[in-house]
């Protein structure tokens, strides 16, 4: 296979990742021909919740390219528009592609914010050989200088691809951030025979975005991980907080030790904007012809990544040991509040900034 002919590979695979949803679709959106002289390998990933860092149950995945390709036409092929060289590195030894955004005032430069291209649920960098060649450019991105990758060279040599960045939080159900999440889907769907009524300090798993609460669930953990009266809020564009949503449930799953997470029939009330059935859970039980039996969605967690990436990369099927923050003895996980009476460094009032 020639350079014209990955060019279009990669043009086909970001078109496959902007539609893939879950861990499963990310490993069959990153297949190529056996000739196509790429190489995949999937590394764990981390989500942020509650200020503490947890291990995703949706890898990142890396790219490996065997002959490096032209960053400017490799930044055309995968749609990436305003692409400029930066290093996030001290020493600047990594070398990545972001795309330009708006300037910062700054009366000493002129400074750039920065981030990666977003296709769908997903965050891909382009990685360089190394420092673009080319005079020193007048434009900076935090301590890095920002090259102007389609006026200059640059050689692209590996792609990383990660959910895009999420920020989630725990918070009582009494909170406004939840309990706006929990009216909306009690006005959505008034007869809900579970009911939308909540305790004001039963935990709810908020996801944000754009620093607006848009998912949230009920969870409790015990021997399998329950999620209930899970909602999201309406979104336009290119919002992923459900989809969001189901990752931080299911890390918090596996750091309780818990091996099932179950949802409640809730998740089929909002099954359009929190995708499960995408993320590998099947319905339950078996229908027996009682239409009075509670239903819910279920995934296995002792396979944390999907059966269809390669054996030898899956996380353990073990469970991870648990955590040392321990939740409350009803089983529900412990809110920001009591994470931070158990020592952790989070509080309310944490800021949700953003990693350059």
């Amino acid at each position: 296979m020639d350079d014209a002919d990955r060019l279009v590979e990669l043009t086909g695979f970001a078109a496959r990742l902007t539609a893939a949803v879950g861990a499963a679709e990310l490993g069959a959106a990153t297949r190529f021909p056996d000739d196509a002289g790429f190489t995949i390998r999937f590394q764990a990933d981390e989500l942020w919740v509650a200020g503490r860092r947890l291990v995703s149950p949706t890898p990142a995945v890396v790219v490996d390219l065997a002959t490096p390709l032209d960053a400017a036409v490799v930044c055309r092929a995968v749609g990436l528009q305003r692409p400029v060289g930066v290093s996030g590195d001290v020493h600047q030894h990594r070398w990545e592609v972001l795309v330009a955004g708006a300037p910062v005032p700054d009366p000493h430069a002129h400074r750039i914010l920065v981030e990666p291209l977003r296709l769908g649920h997903w965050a891909l960098r382009p990685l360089l050989a190394g420092r673009p060649a080319g005079a020193l450019p007048q434009r900076v991105a935090g301590a890095s200088p920002a090259y102007d990758v389609v006026a200059g060279s640059g050689s692209v040599v590996r792609l990383q691809v990660a959910r895009r960045e999420v920020w989630a939080d725990i918070l009582p159900a009494g909170h406004p951030h939840a309990s706006v999440l929990l009216a909306g889907m009690a006005r959505a769907a008034p007869s809900w025979r579970l009911g939308w009524d909540v305790s004001p300090e039963d935990p709810v798993v908020v996801v944000y975005d754009d620093d607006e609460p848009a998912a949230g669930a009920v969870l409790r953990l015990g021997e399998i991980a329950v999620a209930s009266r899970l909602c999201a809020a309406p979104v336009s564009g290119e919002g992923d907080a459900g989809s969001s949503l189901l990752d931080v449930l299911e890390a918090l799953a596996l750091e309780h030790g818990c091996g099932l997470l179950r949802l409640d029939s809730s998740a089929f009330l909002a099954s359009a904007r929190v995708p499960w059935s995408r993320h590998g859970y099947r319905v339950g039980p078996d229908y027996a012809g009682d239409t009075d039996e509670p239903v819910w969605a279920e995934r296995d967690l002792r396979q944390a990544w999907s059966p269809s990436l390669p054996r030898e990369v899956r996380l353990s099927s073990d469970p991870p040991p648990r955590a040392a923050t321990t939740a409350p003895a009803d089983g529900a996980v412990p809110t920001s509040q009591q994470a931070s009476a158990n020592g952790s460094a989070w509080r309310e009032g944490y800021s949700r900034t953003r990693r350059s």
